[in-house]
């Protein structure tokens, strides 16, 4: 069909669009519902499907098929530019805003949509890979939406292609590092322990901060080797720092976990084998979740963090506070310690608003017997109004950049002589 609208819209330079739909999260309703009720469900998207595309302006009819899976495609012939067909995807969002009945349950689909206009390719494979490639860009917008495809896309693919190929290779080429930042304690500003955070030292273009790679390694399995890679560094690394140097108390190290480690499973065993192979005490190590990898699946990732909490390891939630609705799963998981994000440090003493969930989040923590870590500190102001609010640990530029082992290891080399010092006077 794709070749028989190609070949007429060469003869008469006409216009056709190809919709590539995806169904956002089928594999989550296949796996808790069974593939009965996929089936189900697919069958009915079909039917929706194919009533979007009746009763339009479309004189032509239009074509819709399934590609495979859970994923769909859709022709429409006659479109006078990439507004026409538009209207063709909202449509389709608009027909899955009610829900499906399978058996007793009522069940929400949403899909994503990507757009390619004819004169975006010249074969039927590459339509497909183009509107495919919109597709892709429309679900990590945040699914339940269409985008329609431009050459940057096909840019940005390629480039996002170069990076996975390439990180691949250099978790086994070694050309990933640790960077450190330090957390101080607000009363003393003292450093009681560092947060790990990667870096790819680029074969050509150097270091590479984490949001060059990271957002590509978390949509495939990568995710996992490397958060594997980092967990067993960076507790080899303050393993080795816990023998060369005697700070009451050891300094603890935070690893940041991904959605795919938490919700996938073998996390624990992957965190007791690091703890064995490093001999790092459990206590010293503090695994960052993010608010967002537990609603994924509370139930399986209040499970998971269980485990890991009896381990003896600290557990600590990132980036709170930045829209998810786990309130009410705050008091069920079992985290010793709340990091406030970033964006509101930013806006503290600025906005009235920021101040005030600031000293909410506070408030909370405090109720829940839990210590705050406010991350992104950048100013003395900002400082004083989180000492002021009863937080408990900071960290950002304000006190430190992220810097590598060695430089790390020369300035706690640095503290301990002020140490000796000061126990010199004392004496």
């Amino acid at each position: 069909k794709l070749e028989a609208s190609l070949d007429a819209a060469r003869q008469s330079s006409d216009l056709f669009a190809v919709l590539f739909i995806d169904l956002d999260r089928f594999k989550l309703i296949n796996d808790s519902l069974g593939h009965g009720a996929g089936d189900e469900l697919l069958m009915g998207i079909a039917g929706r499907l194919q009533s979007s595309v009746r009763g339009g302006w479309e004189t032509l009819p239009s074509v819709v098929a399934r590609l495979g899976g859970d994923e769909f495609a859709v022709l429409i012939n006659d479109v006078r530019d990439v507004a026409d067909a538009a209207v063709v995807a909202q449509r389709i969002l608009e027909k899955l805003e009610s829900p499906f009945r399978l058996g007793e349950r009522q069940v929400f689909a949403t899909v994503s949509i990507g757009i390619a206009l004819s004169s975006s390719g010249n074969s039927p494979e590459e339509l497909l890979r183009n509107a495919d490639t919109a597709m892709y860009h429309a679900k990590a917008k945040g699914k339940a939406r269409f985008a329609a495809f431009d050459e940057g896309m096909r840019e940005r693919a390629v480039a996002r292609l170069e990076i996975e190929t390439g990180l691949r290779k250099a978790i086994d080429a070694q050309q990933l590092v640790l960077h450190y930042q330090p957390e101080l304690a607000v009363r003393s500003r003292k450093v009681i322990g560092y947060e790990a955070l990667v870096r790819w030292n680029h074969p050509e273009r150097g270091i590479l901060p984490p949001s060059e790679f990271i957002p590509i390694a978390e949509e495939s399995e990568l995710i996992v080797h490397l958060g594997k890679w980092v967990l067993r560094e960076a507790c080899r690394q303050m393993a080795e720092w816990h023998k060369r140097f005697a700070f009451d108390p050891p300094l603890t190290i935070s690893v940041n976990v991904s959605p795919r480690q938490l919700n996938q499973g073998g996390l624990v065993e992957d965190v007791e084998r690091v703890l064995a192979e490093s001999g790092l005490a459990p206590k010293c190590l503090k695994l960052e979740v993010t608010e967002g990898s537990i609603m994924q699946d509370a139930e399986m990732a209040l499970a998971t963090l269980r485990e890991l909490k009896s381990l003896g390891i600290g557990l600590e939630i990132d980036d709170f506070g930045t829209g998810y609705s786990s309130l009410s799963y705050l008091q069920r998981l079992p985290f010793d310690t709340v990091k406030v994000d970033r964006s509101f440090i930013k806006e503290l003493g600025v906005s009235a608003e920021s101040s005030e969930i600031v000293r909410t989040i506070m408030e909370l923590a405090r109720s829940l017997e839990m210590e705050v870590v406010a991350e992104g500190v950048e100013t003395e102001d900002q400082f004083q109004k989180l000492a002021t609010l009863g937080c408990n640990y900071v960290q950002g530029y304000y006190f430190a950049k992220p810097a590598g082992a060695q430089v790390t290891q020369s300035l706690m080399l640095e503290r301990e002589k002020l140490q000796r010092s000061f126990a010199v006077l004392q004496g």
